[in-house]
């Protein structure tokens, strides 16, 4: 991992650990400004990927799971 995406893998952690890690890839970006895309590229790097809360589509949108 380069220094800066460690930094992001910083910022995810220090902002999910605390909540149990029970939050969505889209909470973390609103809490962090970081796209979607990159956040899951470094939770399958630190293999945290299995941590965080999946969507699951229902007919009006993405719903979180509980």
């Amino acid at each position: 991992m380069t220094p800066r995406s460690m930094a992001q893998a910083y910022l995810i952690h220090a902002y999910a650990a605390p909540l149990e890690w029970n939050v969505t890839i889209q909470d973390i970006a609103d809490a962090t400004g970081l796209a979607n895309n990159h956040i899951g590229r470094i939770l399958r790097a630190k293999g945290w990927f299995s941590r965080v809360r999946t969507n699951i589509m229902d007919y009006q949108g993405f719903l979180p799971t509980a």
